[in-house]
């Protein structure tokens, strides 16, 4: 799905992970808490505090990834079992959830619209093999794999520690 060159060869060595993919994930974690804060109404609102969420995504990450040697689609759907589990035990983040995931798949979008304008080439040697479709060029696991990251994470605060301190 995705074979970019990266730092140290990492992606390769590692099977699909690198110090970029890491970067990536923190500062996408941050972007996808302020979008969702800036285009909600949510009210935080305190509750027990709670982590399974992270580790059934977390596990389910793995389980999927012995599945499929194409890792989007583990990512894709252990962040969307994280966000389910969220939303059974907090319905009251339902909405704030999915705030959060359609606030970061336009940011994500639009942000690999401005890349791949900015390196045309980039992308297209980057992606391998087959996709479920293309919007503008751009695979649809993209669009998925930022709705449902952004899906799980955006409340994954408030789920940690019970609500929000204002």
């Amino acid at each position: 799905y995705w074979d970019p060159d990266t730092v140290f060869n990492l992606v390769r060595i590692t099977g699909g992970l690198s110090t970029e993919d890491v970067l990536f994930m923190f500062i996408a974690a941050g972007l996808i808490v302020a979008f969702a804060d800036l285009v909600s109404k949510y009210e935080h609102s305190k509750s027990a505090p709670r982590r399974k969420a992270l580790y059934i995504s977390v596990l389910s990450y793995v389980i999927f990834g012995f599945v499929t040697s194409n890792l989007v689609y583990p990512l894709i759907l252990s962040a969307a079992v994280g966000g389910f589990v969220i939303w059974i035990e907090r319905k009251d983040l339902i909405r704030y959830s999915i705030t959060g995931g359609v606030a970061f798949m336009i940011f994500h979008f639009v942000g690999v619209i401005i890349f791949s304008a900015l390196f045309p080439d980039f992308l297209p040697s980057s992606y391998t093999g087959s996709y479920l479709a293309r919007i503008f060029g751009i695979p649809l696991e993209e669009a998925l794999y930022a709705f449902t990251f952004g899906m799980m994470w955006a409340p994954m605060y408030e789920y940690f520690h019970g609500g929000k301190s204002h």
